[in-house]
């Protein structure tokens, strides 16, 4: 088992789908984040405070903290599932709902797949545009 400095870093690029001018953010993460501390640095990104429901979806799986929706619509646990896990490369992408009756969708890409860095610390955001939206301001069209 591979030591937490040890695992290798992804550069994401968070963009909320359906916004323009463009509303995004550049963050990166060590290999071993799971799904459900994504979706936190998710929400301290965009200053949500994480009460809606949310899901990921990567390579036409998706994946939830909610046992609710996890036994009625089969979804996985993303609880245990890291960044590692995924099989990752440089160009890929996958998907970030939340909030499903304002259905904030995000794509989130994998930039770039770097070393492991046992001297940074991370997460840490590098760059972005724009102020996130108000939570349960509607969803894109209420913004």
């Amino acid at each position: 088992m591979a030591r937490v400095k040890d695992s290798q870093i992804y550069q994401l690029r968070i963009d909320i789908a359906s916004i323009r001018p463009p509303l995004w953010r550049r963050i990166a993460v060590r290999g071993n984040t799971t799904l459900n501390r994504l979706h936190e640095i998710i929400q301290v990104l965009f200053d949500w405070s994480g009460y809606h429901l949310h899901e990921f979806e990567v390579g036409g799986v998706e994946f939830t903290d909610d046992p609710e929706s996890q036994r009625e619509f089969g979804m996985r646990s993303e609880k245990r599932v890291s960044l590692d896990d995924l099989s990752l490369a440089a160009g890929m992408a996958f998907t970030y709902l939340y909030d499903f009756g304002d259905g904030w969708y995000h794509r989130i890409k994998v930039e770039k797949v770097l070393p492991p860095d046992s001297t940074g610390v991370y997460p840490v955001c590098l760059t972005g545009k724009r102020a996130g939206p108000l939570e349960d301001c509607g969803g894109p069209w209420g913004h």
